[in-house]
């Protein structure tokens, strides 16, 4: 994580880095199976690792249109493409969450980076498959390992206290996500349910 985040100058170079050296991976151990070295291994998810479950995405991400929901519960503040103050247009999603808000999975799919990035603070990059990655910035906690299967619904981190910000109960911490379809930022509201539930797989429910 730390390689990653020190050769990376932008999110666009962190996530095209991720993606090669987990190809990359995947490859060699690809090529090991094939000469011999692991027939019966478990197939790797992007990040490398082993999936024991054999674990992938229930549908492609293409067919989850209106199917995801938001993965902190509070008020949206920005959207896509909506001006951002500094003569530009926003490239993802903003929501207000609660402190210590409980953050979940938007869609299933393997992680490809979970740790400190520059000034973004703690960035989790999910890969949804089929060229697809969900951004989200505004964490203080992840609990999840790169090349980790996870589900939609699956927790996977938590907002930060209002240590610092305001002693007030009401303080919201925003939540950035952005949706990158082969590395270049996309509108995500067509995969929202128009609920905006929170999917909460059994898997998250233990």
């Amino acid at each position: 994580i730390e390689g990653l985040s020190r050769q990376s100058q932008t999110l666009k170079d962190l996530i095209a880095r991720t993606e090669a050296e987990n190809e990359a991976s995947q490859r060699a151990l690809d090529q090991a199976r094939k000469d011999g070295g692991g027939g019966e291994t478990a197939a790797p998810g992007p990040g490398g690792q082993r999936d024991m479950a054999r674990l992938s995405p229930k549908i492609a991400f293409a067919e989850a249109r209106g199917l995801l929901g938001l993965p902190v519960s509070g008020a949206i503040e920005k959207t896509f493409g909506a001006a951002d103050g500094f003569g530009g247009t926003e490239r993802g999603l903003t929501i207000a969450a609660s402190p210590q808000a409980v953050v979940t999975a938007p869609s299933d799919g393997w992680v490809l980076f979970a740790g400190s990035y520059r000034s973004y603070g703690r960035v989790l990059i999910i890969n949804a498959g089929g060229g697809y990655n969900f951004v989200m910035t505004g964490l203080q906690h992840t609990s999840v390992e790169i090349g980790q299967f996870i589900l939609a619904g699956e927790p996977v981190g938590s907002m930060g206290g209002t240590e610092g910000v305001s002693g007030d109960a009401t303080q919201r911490l925003p939540l950035y996500i952005e949706l990158r379809k082969d590395n270049q930022p996309i509108d995500s509201a067509p995969w929202w349910s128009k609920a905006g539930d929170r999917i909460v797989s059994e898997k998250a429910r233990g």
